[in-house]
This record gives structure tokens, C-alpha cells and sequence, in this order.
């Protein structure tokens, strides 16, 4: 008995935990679909969710965490790796898969590669284990935002079509990235325990509380079906690998490691979130495949809402999170 009301339990807390995140979406899809806020709205709620939000989120996340709690710096080397080799493994895939069409590797391994760890993975962290969670799973990301941009461009000079012009537009952007910003801000508070006044910090954490809900709701109001049947079935393929390859890859690796607790929730969020919506924004400034970017990132979404909830309630199951 006392096992069924765990199980039941468990899974309660897996939904309500992942639920949430894909019901702001649904709900910024349907304000634009009855035109209660217009395509522009959601647009420059956008612009400010990834220069304001998430970078005040990020400075928060990282800059509050005290230096003597910091993830272990051989956790951050396994983090380093699974990301390397991450990327290695779709980027392989993708060579056998797509030989004969080699314009559209890019594309999908930067999409099958490259999740939205910030908008979804440190908030659902946070969500899950609570706030000294989302702390660690912020300083993770000093790891993986760099990797991640590095790889992108990488992966979309050796297999897109971008020109010289661009690439050097691309690498500026990234320098100037404001989650790089955020970070590279936060880490000389974080390592010298120097603390801000109560009172910035409390700003700090307000605005980047709107980074959150207000990038959700701009990815379902901005959502397009249209062109949607366009390169479908790699998009199906890039979904795949995603959502279920690598945690299936990731995941059971790290178990065996004897990764736990906040650890093993956030190399969850770093193997099973849904392709970055700026996945599709880097994709179409080098010259890559938007539609199969665009499918990608909707496909993963929607579909991420049931592997996220089934993961959380499998590892809670376990009692290994």
C-alpha cells in the first residue's frame, strides 16, 4: 500500500514539477492565437527575456552561491565530457545518417545537440530540489553555455554555408553574448564571496524571475506550424536523439558513476531539455536550414514535456534525486 501511495506520489510531483513550464507556452500560443497580445509583443518579450531575464537569472544563480558550496570541480570536468562527447556521438550519427545531404548537418546536430538548460533546465532544477539546486545548476552553466556556443559555431562553419562576413558577425555576437556577460560578471563575486547589498540582490532576483515565465509564453506566442511538414523527417530523427538517445546515453553512465541528488538532476536537465530556441536563431544568421531548426525546436518542446516528467519520476522512484 505505502509503495502504490509513493508511486503515486512520485509521479504527482513529476508532472506538477514539469507540467507548469509547457502550460506557459500552451498559454502564450493561445493569447496569440486570439490576438489578446500580438506577434510583436511576443517578440520584444523575447529580446528581453535573453538580454535582461536570464542574464539577471544567471548573475542571481551564480553570483549568490556560496564559494565553500560550489559544485566539485571533477563534476565539472564530467560535465565538460559528457558535453564533448555529447556532441561527438550526434555529430557522428549525423555524418552516417546524412551523407549524401551534408548542408543539413549543421543544423541538426546543433538542434539534437543543444538544449534550452537555461529557460528550462536550472528553473525545473530549482523546481525539483530547490533553490541550492538552481544555484549549483547556474554555476554548471558557466560550462556549458561556453561549449555549447563554441560547438554550435563550429559544427555550422564545417557543415553550413556561412559566409565570412557572418562568421566574424556570429563570433562578436557570442563575445558579447549577455548570458557570457552574466556570467563572467557573477564568477569574481562568486569565487571571492563578495556579496551585493540585500537590496541589489533582491532586484537582481526579481527581474531575472520574469525571465522564466516571459520566454515560455514568447516561444508559444511566436510558434509557427506553418512550413511545419518541411523537413520533417530529419526533425523527427533530431527529436529523437534529443529527447530519448542521449538521456538513455547520459543517464545510465552517470548512475553507474554513483552521480546523485542535484548532481544527476542537472546532467538530466543537460541531456533531456528541449533544443535552445536559439538553436533556430544561430541556424538562420549562418546561413543554415531553417525549417528543419525551427521543426526541431517545436518537436522537442512539446514532446520533452512527457520524457522530462517520466525521467524525474523514475529517478525519484529510484530515490536516486
Amino acid at each position: 500500500m505505502n509503495t502504490g501511495s509513493n508511486m503515486l506520489e512520485n509521479l504527482s510531483f513529476s508532472v506538477n514539477s514539469v507540467l507548469p513550464f509547457f502550460l506557459l507556452i500552451l498559454l502564450g500560443a493561445l493569447l496569440a492565437k486570439i490576438n489578446i497580445a500580438p506577434k510583436s509583443f511576443f517578440q520584444m518579450a523575447n529580446v528581453f527575456t535573453f538580454k535582461v531575464g536570464l542574464p539577471f537569472q544567471l548573475f542571481y544563480g551564480i553570483a549568490g552561491i556560496n564559494s565553500e558550496t560550489l559544485p566539485r570541480g571533477s563534476f565539472m570536468l564530467y560535465v565538460a565530457a559528457v558535453t564533448i562527447l555529447s556532441f561527438a556521438l550526434v555529430w557522428g550519427l549525423a555524418e552516417l545518417a546524412y551523407h549524401k545531404d551534408k548542408a543539413i548537418i549543421g543544423t541538426f546536430v546543433q538542434g539534437a545537440f543543444r538544449g534550452n538548460y537555461v529557460l528550462i533546465g536550472i528553473p525545473l532544477a530549482g523546481m525539483v530540489l530547490g533553490e541550492g539546486a538552481m544555484h549549483a545548476a547556474s554555476v554548471v552553466s558557466i560550462v556549458v553555455i561556453m561549449m555549447h556556443n563554441m560547438f554550435s559555431v563550429i559544427v555550422l562553419l564545417v557543415r553550413g554555408n556561412a559566409k565570412p562576413e557572418s562568421i566574424k558577425k556570429i563570433i562578436r555576437g557570442i563575445v558579447l553574448n549577455p548570458l557570457i556577460m552574466a556570467i563572467l560578471l557573477a564568477m569574481p563575486l562568486m569565487f571571492l564571496n563578495i556579496r551585493l547589498p540585500e537590496a541589489a540582490m533582491r532586484t537582481v532576483m526579481y527581474v531575472g524571475s520574469t525571465g522564466m515565465p516571459l520566454g515560455l509564453l514568447s516561444i508559444g506566442g511566436t510558434m509557427s506550424l506553418a512550413g511545419a511538414t518541411a523537413r520533417l523527417r530529419p526533425a523527427v530523427y533530431g527529436t529523437i536523439i534529443k529527447i530519448l538517445l542521449l538521456p538513455a546515453a547520459v543517464m545510465p553512465i552517470s548512475c553507474l558513476l554513483g552521480y546523485r541528488g542535484e548532481e544527476l538532476l542537472i546532467l538530466l536537465m543537460m541531456a533531456a531539455t528541449p533544443a535552445a530556441a536559439s538553436s533556430y536563431i544561430m541556424a538562420a544568421e549562418m546561413k543554415g536550414d531553417g525549417p528543419l531548426a525551427a521543426n526541431i525546436l517545436i518537436l522537442t518542446t512539446f514532446f520533452s514535456a512527457f520524457t522530462l516528467a517520466a525521467s524525474i519520476y523514475i529517478l525519484r522512484l529510484l530515490m536516486f534525486i
